[in-house]
């Protein structure tokens, strides 16, 4: 009986469809790495402007990682 069981085990797991592999896609590493500049204490209006300025580049160019990694990932339209 203990036979018959791994025989029929085997039998009915050979019939199933194997499935398909999924590759992830190909992300370059560049677009991986964070955007931050090192932080930085504003102690005049002006060093409050332009840490502003770099908190704003810094957005702008996780943005542009994000649509370039969303292109890769939906692929060709």
């Amino acid at each position: 009986m203990h036979r018959c069981l791994i025989i029929c085990a085997l039998l009915t797991s050979a019939c199933a469809r194997p499935q398909p592999e999924i590759v992830p896609p190909y992300v370059p590493a560049d677009l991986l790495t964070p955007c931050l500049t090192p932080p930085m204490v504003a102690k005049t209006e002006g060093q409050f402007a332009a840490k502003m300025l770099r908190i704003a580049s810094d957005r702008d160019c996780a943005n542009q990682k994000i649509m370039s990694i969303g292109e890769i990932v939906a692929g060709p339209q």
